[in-house]
């Protein structure tokens, strides 16, 4: 589950950063990224169509200082830690390869680099948001 800033000045990180919001509360696309032990995800809504493409794990490194570097063909997902606690930015490097005509769906996905993420066991500390009486 993507993350965002929420309160820039908090210096708890489980209340700095929160579940990432715009796809839940506004009617725009919203994407996620799931890593397994064989397998990087990224899911997403992008123009009222889902879309998702897996890609293989080549090479896991968790040894690297503050840093999980996994390699998919052509790409590297780069997750550098930001945080004490476990909390990542995301950098990709190289040519994620999608089969989609449509050259908007790279762009697109290539916008994970711009949440904050952690690993599942960690998501329970996090706060939640509600959209409120919201009717976006």
């Amino acid at each position: 589950m993507s993350l965002e800033i929420s309160c820039e000045e908090c210096t708890d990180p489980y209340t700095k950063y929160s579940f990432a919001f715009d796809a839940n509360c506004y009617s725009c696309n919203g994407i996620d990224i799931s890593v397994t032990d064989s397998v990087v995800y990224l899911i997403g809504y992008f123009n009222e169509a889902l879309l998702s493409k897996a890609f293989r794990i080549e090479k896991k490194e968790t040894a690297v200082k503050d840093a999980i570097v996994i390699t998919v063909k052509d790409a590297t997902f780069i997750f550098n830690k930001v945080d004490k606690a476990e909390i990542y930015k995301l950098v990709i490097e190289g040519d994620l390869k999608f089969e989609a005509d449509d050259p908007m769906v790279k762009d697109y996905f290539l916008q994970l680099q711009d949440f904050y993420y952690a690993p599942r066991r960690e998501l329970h500390k996090f706060a939640i948001y509600d959209c409120g009486d919201f009717d976006g």
